[in-house]
């Protein structure tokens, strides 16, 4: 039987008159019939609704001739009864002639003298009442056989024709049903369920009987069929060295797929199933130009657009110049050699792969591919505010092509450029090895400008950084001063020195990385690149939140915030919102955090921007941690944790795979908490970031003393306190001490107590300002296990009062509802003077109200304004206080409001953060 027939006459079929009914169908390829079932139905549907022609389109190897064995199989009874059918293999015809040849033969009609066969066929099909006709494999005859189906179509009335082929008819009867790949996993779903890999693993089953993928393979798969595009036959080829080889070495070998998938089929089967041969078919069927266009295209990567393909495509060839570009991608479309949506074209891999191979290296074709894309970035690169959404959308587009670049353009500045391209896509979405390799691939080419060089230097540098590689980051933003010095660029200084004083400021080195913001700074102002002004401020505040002047670093992050709405870094705007909750949840005042990290998460969910996702969810973790709600906060952080991953982020991973393990600590589970900060130490050391290693280090040591390894536990506290020594961070370095009580409280000596003592009233002190542990959360984690080291009832939550309570600072500018957190009024003078004037009524004469007019005077002092206005603003007042905790504590009264006398109600000069 020939090759690709789907139908084939069971010697003991039956046969009524010239009617033959087959009994048997034998399928192209042995195995179930796998996932083409809604493709299956729609046919059906197709034929039930009174389609006469249907032809079944898509590249060679996509499964049309097992589809349309499939259907004609099904159609022997039912509500579509077309009992006569035919099957057609057309492969070995060329010739009008051979057509009607191979169908007269289906249909048992002679070819003798007389009239002639095609109208001898039209009879012979109208009298045989409903039928259908399958033509299969009808490519090489779209132009000589066309007329003869119309013809066949009017002669017979009920007759329904079926076509395969990998070019439309373009016949008016004509319904195209394009046959594209079988379905890929989708993102979070099994890959096992997908068509595609169920069709791997049936065909895999049959080469090696009992074989199924071992666990560790398992998520290989569906990267394995998205590499082979969906396409059945190579799935099936693929198959047939999967159990020999395993998922990853075969997914590894597929850059010379068509060597490792050969003819991939049982002996005897038919050794023209390869994928070669099958692309080669088509090839065959190409004439010159359209050959040309195919090799051309082939240097696309993920898809072009007709721009392109008309900057990128010669049309120099005279057999060119009759026909458009345009012109010629329809061409290759209709031949199912070119994928097609809205605006975009594209090949599939194998095809690609084909075509480049019979691609000369033409220098000419790279180097205007490389041109087009580099203009195009440079046309949307530095792009701010609304701008950024499109050229990111942009870069994603058009990454691969990017990336091609890199190691294709002739010219070497070219392969710098198109690196430095993608690094605002890959920086803010990685992953950052990818842009990584990129740069080194491009600064391993000699022959580029040094200042290009010095960018590229300085682009690398600040993704070592962002992945937690310090020493590599410092090496090229060294490198990138001194190119930059060199050639009078104090733009590109400036940018170094900020990026070597955030290496500074990783590794601990507060006072340097304090004093290279501010030089930065100045050259920033001296090139007027205000740009990179915001953004380091904003890196600049940082170091002052990690030096301890909270204040300081609020008032320089509102600046840069300002600033970058300003210029329209809608990014910046992002990660400056989110620092500021970091400031905010370090002043305890959590409810205004969360609104900033609301803000911060719209901007990075606007721009697709991942780094900034994370960073978002993993602060909105801490905000939980803090309010004690372990479980939110531990599915936060395993969130956040799951994209820095991914993105590459160690540094980032280290740190906030040590807080969750301090929320599974606090939550009861010991043993997580454990090997989560084995885990945050062994990150953080390798990022190079001493600071945070050692915090964890101490928090370790407290979890290892619990279990009863107090030898372990000493020498983690060691290696905390060598690490945190020479560190200009006052709250980290508290914390580590703090994260010693539970050992001095082992050892029970005086000295050991008074040293507790000596800590807990340093965290706790207030007489330079707010105390260290309502002002961080790092001291705030450690106070916490301090006192559950010392037996607290509430080892949580630090207060030092009951829940019913409700605590004011003596001038209202904090308070604590009952059974809340602190709530900062410190900003917030209305409310403070309100709840100031509450409380001290409250003080002096329980269960009398104020009158409306009394507050109003104290909230507003010395203000003239109307009597409705002045009311409306005091029930705005009484309702805020009352959302913030006390809507059980501000009684209403025909005179006024006052503080329920049954509440019990304490003021304090200083309360931690989480007391309630």
């Amino acid at each position: 039987m020939a090759r690709g027939s789907g139908l084939q006459i069971n010697p003991s079929g039956a046969t009524v008159g010239s009617l033959i009914v087959p009994q048997h169908f034998e399928n192209p390829t042995p195995g179930a019939f796998v996932g083409r079932e809604r493709e299956l139905e729609q046919l059906r549907e197709r034929l039930a609704a009174g389609e006469r022609l249907l032809t079944v389109t898509g590249p060679g190897g996509m499964g049309k001739t097992r589809l349309a064995s499939e259907l004609a199989a099904g159609l022997a009874d039912g509500a579509l009864s077309l009992p006569a059918r035919w099957f057609c293999d057309l492969t070995e015809a060329r010739a009008a002639d051979e057509l009607t040849a191979t169908v007269a033969h289906a249909l048992e009609v002679p070819t003798g003298r007389g009239e002639s066969l095609p109208e001898k066929l039209g009879h012979a099909l109208s009298a045989r009442g409903p039928a259908l006709l399958v033509l299969d494999n009808f490519e090489q005859l779209v132009r000589v056989g066309g007329g003869l189906v119309s013809g066949w179509l009017r002669a017979a009335p009920e007759l329904r024709i079926l076509v395969t082929s990998r070019e439309r008819l373009r016949l008016a009867e004509e319904v195209v049903f394009e046959l594209g790949p079988l379905e890929l996993p989708a993102p979070g779903k099994r890959a096992e369920d997908a068509a595609s890999v169920r069709l791997l693993l049936e065909r895999a089953s049959r080469h090696r009987a009992g074989w199924s993928p071992t666990p560790a393979e398992a998520p290989i798969l569906g990267e394995l069929v998205a590499k082979l595009d969906g396409i059945p036959l190579a799935i099936e080829l693929a198959a047939a060295r999967l159990p020999m080889l395993g998922a990853r070495t075969l997914s590894e070998r597929l850059s010379e797929r068509f060597r490792v998938l050969g003819t991939g089929a049982r002996d005897g089967a038919d050794k023209s199933r390869t994928l070669r041969a099958t692309i080669d078919w088509s090839w065959q069927l190409l004439d010159e130009a359209e050959r040309r266009a195919l090799t051309q295209a082939s240097i696309f990567r993920g898809g072009f657009d007709l721009d392109a393909a008309e900057a990128v495509l010669d049309a120099s060839k005279p057999s060119d110049r009759d026909t458009s570009v345009l012109e010629r991608l329809e061409s290759l479309y209709d031949k199912s050699l070119l994928r097609a949506e809205p605006g975009r074209f594209g090949l599939y891999l194998s095809i690609r792969d084909f075509a480049e191979g019979e691609r000369p290296d033409d220098e000419h074709v790279r180097a205007r591919h490389a041109r087009w894309y580099v203009d195009e970035a440079a046309k949307r690169l530095p792009a701010l505010g609304e701008d950024a959404l499109e050229a990111r959308r942009w870069l994603l587009r058009e990454r691969e092509n990017l990336a091609a670049v890199v190691d294709g353009a002739p010219d070497p500045a070219d392969a710098l450029r198109a690196a430095l391209s993608l690094e605002p896509l890959l920086s803010a979405q990685g992953p950052f090895e990818e842009l990584t390799a990129l740069l080194d691939r491009a600064l391993a080419r000699d022959g580029a400008p040094e200042v290009l060089r010095a960018e590229a230097l300085l682009a690398r540098g600040n993704v070592h950084r962002q992945a937690g590689r310090t020493d590599a980051a410092r090496t090229d933003l060294e490198a990138a001063r001194a190119c930059a010095d060199a050639n009078g660029r104090d733009d590109l200084s400036a940018r170094a020195l900020a990026g070597m004083a955030t290496v500074d400021l990783v590794q601990g080195n507060l006072e340097d990385a304090r004093a290279g913001y501010e030089r930065a700074l100045t050259l920033h102002r001296a090139a007027a690149d205000r740009v990179h002004e915001a953004m380091t401020l904003s890196a600049y505040g940082a170091a002052l939140a990690g030096g301890g002047d909270l204040e300081g670093a609020r008032e320089v992050e509102e600046r840069a915030l300002a600033l970058h709405h300003e210029v329209g870094n809608l990014r910046d705007v992002g990660m400056t919102s989110a620092f500021l909750g970091n400031i905010a949840i370090d002043h305890g005042r959590l409810d205004e955090a969360r609104l900033y990290f609301a803000d911060a998460a719209a901007i990075h969910d606007q721009l697709g921007d991942r780094f900034g996702q994370a960073f978002t969810e993993a602060n909105l973790a801490i905000v939980d941690h803090r309010q004690d709600a372990w479980e939110s906060a531990i599915g936060r952080y395993d969130e956040a944790l799951r994209i820095f991953e991914a993105l590459g982020a160690r540094r980032y991973a280290g740190a906030f795979t040590g807080y969750r393990a301090l929320a599974r600590m606090e939550s009861g589970d010991r043993e997580g908490a454990r090997r989560g900060h084995e885990r945050a130490c062994e990150l953080l050391a390798a990022a190079g970031d001493d600071r945070f290693e050692a915090f964890f280090r101490a928090h370790l040591a407290t979890v290892l003393l619990a279990e009863g390894d107090a030898a372990a536990a000493e020498r983690e506290l060691d290696a905390a306190r060598d690490k945190i020594e020479a560190s200009g961070d006052p709250f980290l370095r508290l914390a580590v001490e703090l994260l010693h009580v539970p050992s001095w409280r082992a050892t029970g000596t005086p000295e050991d107590e008074a040293r507790i003592a000596d800590v807990l009233a340093r965290a706790e002190s207030s007489a330079d300002g707010p105390s260290p542990v309502s002002q961080s959360a790092d001291v705030l984690f450690a106070f916490r296990r301090a006192r559950a080291a010392l037996g607290e009832d509430r080892p949580s939550t630090p207060g030092r009062w009951p829940r019913d309570t409700l605590v004011v600072h003596p001038e209202a500018t904090w308070m604590c509802p009952p059974g809340g957190a602190r709530v900062e009024l410190g900003r917030r003078d209305a409310l403070r003077r309100l709840l100031d004037t509450l409380s001290r009524a409250r003080l002096d004469h329980p269960g009398r109200a104020i009158s409306r007019e009394a507050l109003i005077a104290a909230a507003w002092p010395g203000e003239r304004i109307l009597k409705k206005a002045a009311q409306n603003r005091l029930r705005v007042g009484i309702a805020t206080l009352r959302k913030l905790g006390l809507a059980n504590v501000i009684v209403t009264d025909p005179d006024g409001y006052l503080l329920d006398a049954g509440t019990p109600l304490s003021v304090w000069a200083d309360a931690p953060e989480g007391a309630a």
